[in-house]
Formats: structure tokens, C-alpha cells, sequence
């Protein structure tokens, strides 16, 4: 593992491993994958050398069952488990579990129950589970008022779950508020021509996949004397293909690739690239 444990992450894992419920609020990129992770090690160590722990059994290969989202934040998750040693499969069967593990169970609060439906059975989906399996529920955001709601969908019991709320605030960001002149409803954005000459890492945020299309359609056609083009200012939502999703994710993380990225809420959940210099907001603060 790249560093020591966490204060926090200890904090969790002893409450989990005493087979209590846990909902853990804590900015992104702060190491709640990594918390997953760290969890599977010691219940994975435990299985192996049972007198380690004399009050606590778990079977012979044990499996953490991980809940996400988005397909995003799945693919980047997954990533980082496998450079982890820790074994992933993707399957509908549910498999008996020692842990079930919760990403962002702020979204349907936020985004209301449209969002994702089957995401609010999660409750539901653990009675199913043959013995109690204590929930690990990690989030970066969620309003105090959203913690009642958001424990009752998780099947979280009142005075029988833990929460650690840490604080979110990130020194490195700088919020600026520009008015669009130009309609949203639009196919030319005038204010986001800067993005291509800027040799920065941009992500736009828009609020419909359509709306994005219209954004790259511009952009491509501003910067019609740039060879590569069609490789920089990029497509990134539900419907394209999983594997033009990694490849912009990828191309993320290089350091080295000037990118523009018009996105749907699908790299919102829990993705934080290293690199992305200028995040820019076209309507999803409604419901963040």
C-alpha cells in the first residue's frame, strides 16, 4: 500500500469489523477505495490465521460485495483494487459477503429517486444477504438533513450505526462565477473558446448528454486547425462504450495530454484525476 493507514480508516474498519454499520463522509481523494481495500486485507488475514482474532470467523476466500453509482467510478475503483492484489469480478448474482460496501449513497438524495431506482433497494438487497453484514457507506458530500433519509434507504438502524463526518473543504480550488451570455439551449458557447488555447486540462460539466454534444460540436469546430483535435476534446457519458470511457480516463490521469473533457454527471461520483486544472460548471450545481 503507497502509505500508512489512516486515523480514519482504522476508525471504520474497527467499528466494521465489530459488525456495526458505518457511513463515513470525507472529500475525494482522501482514500475511501483505498478504506475498501485496506478493509478486504484484514478480513482476507483474518479467514487465513483465525486466531488473530478468537471473536470473529470469516469463511475460506471471503468476497466484499462494492455498490457504485456510476460505470465510471466503477472502472476507476476497480483499477485500483486490482493494483491492490485485491481480486474484482462484476456479476448480478449475489454472492454471501463479509462486508457490503456502499459509494456515494448521497445520490439519490441529492439527485432525487429517479436516480439510479434500483440504488434504493440497497436495504432491501442486504436482507436478502444469509447472515448480518455490516454496510461501509462512503461519500465526500452530504448535507446534515440528508443523513436521517440516506441511513433509512441504507437499512441503517437509529443508535446502532457509526458516522465519521470529516471535513470536505479543498484549499487548492478556486471558485469563480461567470454569466453565460450565450443560451444554453445553443450550439455555439463563445465563453469556452479559451479552453482550447488555455493547454490545460479542462473537465465541463453539463446537465444532459445532449447538451455536452452540443459543447464538443463547438469546440471542435473552433479548433479546426488542431491536427488532433478529435483525441483532445472529447465525449465522456452512459451511452459511449465502456472502453471510450477508460481511454478518456486515461488520458485524464496522463499529465502530459492538454484534454478537454465535455461530461455528464458520470465523472462527478467519485473520480478525481490527477492533473484537472479548470472544472467548469453549466448547470449541475442545482443539485450539488
Amino acid at each position: 500500500m503507497p502509505h500508512d493507514t489512516h486515523d480514519y480508516q482504522l476508525e471504520a474498519i474497527g467499528y466494521l469489523l465489530d459488525g456495526k454499520d458505518v457511513l463515513c463522509i470525507t472529500a475525494t481523494g482522501t482514500g475511501k477505495t483505498d478504506a475498501f481495500i485496506r478493509l478486504m486485507h484484514v478480513i482476507c488475514k483474518l479467514s487465513e490465521d483465525p486466531p488473530l482474532c478468537n471473536t470473529k470467523c470469516y469463511p475460506p476466500n471471503p468476497a466484499m460485495l462494492v455498490i457504485c453509482p456510476t460505470k465510471s467510478l466503477e472502472f476507476d475503483m476497480t483499477l485500483l483494487m486490482r493494483h491492490a492484489s485485491v481480486g474484482v469480478t462484476s456479476s448480478k448474482r449475489l454472492y454471501p459477503a463479509s462486508a457490503l460496501c456502499c459509494c456515494r449513497p448521497s445520490s439519490f438524495d441529492l439527485q432525487g429517486l429517479s436516480f439510479r431506482p434500483a440504488y434504493t433497494e440497497l436495504g432491501w438487497m442486504r436482507a436478502r444477504l444469509e447472515t448480518h453484514v455490516p454496510v461501509f457507506a462512503v461519500t465526500a458530500t452530504m448535507q446534515r438533513d440528508s443523513e436521517i433519509r440516506v441511513t433509512r434507504f441504507l437499512g441503517f438502524h437509529p443508535g446502532e450505526h457509526h458516522v465519521i463526518r470529516r471535513s470536505n473543504l479543498r484549499h487548492d480550488v478556486q471558485i469563480i462565477f461567470r454569466t453565460l451570455l450565450s443560451g444554453v439551449g445553443g450550439i455555439r458557447f463563445p465563453e469556452l473558446k479559451w479552453t482550447i488555447s488555455s493547454g490545460r486540462k479542462t473537465l465541463i460539466f453539463c446537465p444532459s448528454i445532449h447538451m455536452a454534444f452540443r459543447v464538443q460540436s463547438y469546440l471542435l469546430e473552433v479548433a479546426i486547425d488542431l491536427v488532433d483535435r478529435h483525441a483532445r476534446i472529447r465525449l465522456c457519458n452512459s451511452v459511449n462504450s465502456a472502453a471510450h470511457n477508460q481511454e478518456t480516463l486515461d488520458l485524464l490521469r496522463d499529465s502530459s495530454t492538454p484534454l478537454i473533457v465535455a461530461s455528464t454527471a458520470l465523472l462527478t461520483n467519485g473520480v478525481d484525476p490527477p492533473g484537472v486544472e479548470d472544472v467548469i460548471d453549466l448547470g449541475l450545481q442545482d443539485w450539488q
